[in-house]
């Protein structure tokens, strides 16, 4: 059976519930999992799962939309936390030595399995955003471009393992 890593982000809670079932499966399989998550993925995987908590990536928003300066602002204030939950992260890599990666729109461990050359199963539907064509009204064709360029740590060509 395999040694995976599942990086699943703590953004909202529609990717720990995906990840809830799918880890559960794994495990039923006789996989060895070890979870990674922030905020809300934390606190909704870390009773049922072995869940390395990390600092992540959060979108800020103030009137209800998101808010660019917030956003950059608050994830600059936590570079800090995030580069020793980032430390740990290699830490659990090296020591846990598993033989693929999954990611649920978890960045570091996307990077951390591009970098040990790993194989890396991506769970998301933000792909569509960065790969995908598809219609868009013309005053929203500048703005596309700002998520594509977001997503691209999230999101790896598919051409990479």
């Amino acid at each position: 059976m395999a040694k995976i890593i599942y990086g699943v982000s703590g953004e909202g809670s529609g990717h720990s519930s995906r990840a809830k079932l799918m880890a559960a499966h794994l495990e039923q399989q006789g996989h060895e999992l070890k979870l990674v998550s922030y905020d809300r993925g934390y606190r909704n995987l870390h009773q049922q799962f072995d869940v390395l908590q990390i600092q992540g990536l959060t979108i800020a928003s103030v009137d209800n939309k998101v808010s660019k300066l917030k956003t950059l602002t608050e994830n600059l204030a936590n570079l800090p936390e995030g580069t020793r939950a980032f430390n740990k992260l290699r830490e659990l890599f090296k020591s846990f030595q598993p033989d693929c990666v999954i990611t649920d729109f978890e960045p570091c461990t996307a990077y951390l399995a591009n970098h040990y050359d790993l194989p890396l199963i991506s769970l998301d539907n933000q792909h569509r955003m960065r790969y995908m064509e598809y219609a868009c009204p013309a005053d929203l064709k500048r703005k596309r471009y700002l998520p594509k360029l977001l997503f691209a740590p999230w999101c790896p060509s598919p051409g990479i393992r």
